[in-house]
């Protein structure tokens, strides 16, 4: 039913309305299958009212699940939302942990369509130090020096150029949502 357009606005509801009833269900049907169903346009939904309105328990087994398949959700179409909305909802912990494995990766997901947009979310959501380190891996080389700046690159690339964008006014991006 998660999977179905009209089913996992049903899902969401109950999981809202009912957590302590839905949610030991719904993970007993997503054990096991929580990286295809992130991956998945409607699905992903269910899973983020869950760390919305689950038990900390609940949350703790799912972002375990989670964490395991975080290399593939965050360049994928409809798992990058889930990656996001950890970033910007998650318990500090978790956030943290997210924020950490995209600033470790930030050049190459900057220059993925989907991913670039979760290093937007981190430099959004992040702390100051967590986006000078997002910035220190944009303007030093692999060796540590800053002999072979990946900058001029990035800006340069199609997807990357609008995650300069956003390290230079954080904030910019919600902004804009904000008013619309």
């Amino acid at each position: 039913m998660s999977l179905d357009n009209n089913g996992n606005h049903v899902i969401q509801k109950v999981v809202e309305v009912l957590p302590s009833v839905s949610i030991p269900f719904i993970m007993e049907a997503f054990r096991g299958q929580v990286d295809t169903l992130g991956k998945h346009n409607f699905a992903c939904r269910v899973i983020q009212r869950i760390l919305e309105s689950g038990r900390p328990e609940e949350r703790k087994s799912l972002m375990a699940d989670l964490h395991a398949c975080t290399a593939k959700l965050v360049v994928d179409t409809y798992g990058n939302y889930v990656i996001q909305h950890i970033i910007e909802n998650g318990e500090a912990e978790e956030r943290a942990r997210m924020i950490q494995y995209v600033t470790d990766r930030a050049l190459n997901l900057s220059k993925h369509k989907f991913a670039s947009n979760v290093v937007e979310k981190c430099i959004v959501c992040g702390s100051a130090e967590q986006r000078r380190a997002i910035r220190d891996k944009f303007t030093t080389s692999v060796d540590g020096t800053s002999d072979a700046n990946p900058l001029p690159q990035l800006i340069k690339d199609q997807f990357a150029n609008y995650v300069i964008r956003e390290l230079h006014n954080p904030g910019l991006m919600k902004e804009r949502r904000d008013r619309d």
